[in-house]
């Protein structure tokens, strides 16, 4: 029963890391096309996450660059406490394009 909550717990991070690849990457697109990069980025991955999520932008002459973290508490009934909470993050860079709205 352990080793089932254990492979659980894996799978629960494994999920989750997912989800925040996919919000990094909507982000990034969302920032890329704006007017205000920064904002956009912001909705697109809590949009996309459907949770608090950190993103930070740096917008440069030509690139927009999108980083998200998250923490994520481990704390699967009677494993939790084996496997330690953690930082989830991503990064993607995109070509800026002419705002859209």
């Amino acid at each position: 029963m352990l080793a089932v909550l254990l492979i659980a717990q894996f799978l629960v991070i494994a999920v989750t890391q997912v989800q925040v690849v996919n919000a990094t990457r909507n982000a990034v697109r969302a920032a890329a096309v704006s007017q205000s990069p920064s904002d956009a980025a912001l909705a697109a991955a809590q949009f996309s996450f459907g949770r608090a999520i950190d993103i930070n932008t740096k917008v440069g002459e030509k690139w927009v660059t999108v980083t998200a973290t998250y923490e994520l508490a481990t704390d699967l009934l009677m494993v939790g406490r084996f496997v330690p909470d953690l930082t989830l993050s991503s990064h993607f860079s995109m070509l800026l394009e002419p705002p859209i709205d």
